[in-house]
């Protein structure tokens, strides 16, 4: 596409003749912000936010942000601040996401683009489920892909289904650093006949998008994500798909998603035992070739060239 990467660190780089840098968002590029702008290089700030919509986390966080802003020291917070409005553009992934931040932090909404995130895309939605079925013996039961750890809420889902005689298969690595979840969780499976721990499959698998081609349900009752591709490719694979309230998921799979509480194993049995007597959502899975990496590179570089364009602008 006639772009030379080079990848940039706070140490590093800045040097070079560089046009534009493109920030993943990370509270340590605030320097590199910095340097950019007293350079005249324009930047692009991807924000990734880690969060969960409901009316009281959305009036908690405003408060949080108003009691970090006014205490007469640095915060998280005022580097966030410091940053989305040092950048030049901020991509987020939705309009959802646009709302919060343009809402939140009174950033200038002119300056926000929502650029949607993309799967490879013809690899899950053309993914048959022969290659899980024959290996493991196991089809149409409920799935989960995700790192074994308590904020992706497996022990919840487990227990929430307890009784129902699902199937349900776990796909992902043990967290490390989370020793008494983990062990809580190996003893849930163990105890529990159809529990199934298959440990875990790197994304280049051809076994991962052939569990979710076998799979009737994928859940992901997690208490916290910024947005889990999973969920898109899990619809490529014509899973019905079960979770939390992310924002802008909508804007990628409409309204054919079941939505829970995290945390509420009612809420969770309820819309998985929903989402699995309705079955799977093979209609759907085409719809999904709109979030490739190949369109999410063309809307970057519009982006780029907008503000390149600019730059040079400024310096006529």
């Amino acid at each position: 596409n006639g772009l030379e990467v080079v990848f940039l660190d706070n140490w590093s780089g800045l040097h070079q003749e560089i046009d534009l840098i493109h920030c993943f968002g990370g509270l340590d590029t605030l320097t590199v912000l910095e340097v950019a702008k007293a350079r005249g290089i324009p930047t692009l700030l991807f924000l990734f936010m880690n969060t969960r919509q409901s009316v009281v986390r959305r009036f908690s966080r405003k408060v949080k942000y108003f009691i970090e802003k006014t205490v007469p020291f640095e915060t998280l917070h005022k580097r966030l601040l410091r940053m989305v409005h040092l950048a030049d553009a901020i991509v987020v992934l939705s309009q959802e996401h646009k709302k919060i931040l343009t809402e939140d932090m009174q950033v200038n909404p002119e300056k926000i683009r929502a650029c949607y995130l993309g799967i490879d895309a013809e690899r899950f939605v053309g993914a048959e489920p022969y290659l899980f079925v024959d290996k493991y013996g196991l089809k149409d039961f409920v799935l989960e892909v995700a790192t074994i750890q308590s904020r992706k809420g497996q022990l919840d889902l487990i227990r929430a289904l307890d009784g129902t005689g699902l199937n349900i298969v776990f796909i992902g690595p043990l967290k490390e650093t989370e020793k008494a979840y983990v062990k809580e969780f190996l003893n849930a499976v163990k105890s529990r006949k159809n529990v199934h721990w298959l440990g875990s499959l790197s994304h280049d698998d051809p076994l991962l998008p052939a569990a979710f081609a076998a799979a009737r349900v994928h859940a992901l009752p997690s208490y916290r994500e910024g947005f889990p591709l999973v969920n898109l490719e899990a619809a490529a694979g014509g899973c019905a798909v079960v979770t939390g309230p992310y924002p802008g998921l909508r804007e990628y799979l409409g309204d054919d998603y079941y939505n829970v509480v995290p945390g509420n194993l009612r809420s969770i049995r309820r819309a998985v035992c929903k989402a699995y007597e309705d079955g799977r959502q093979e209609a759907r899975r085409s719809a999904m070739l709109n979030f490739s990496w190949d369109k999410v590179l063309e809307d970057l570089i519009e982006i780029y060239d907008e503000l390149l364009t600019k730059r040079r602008h400024r310096e006529c």
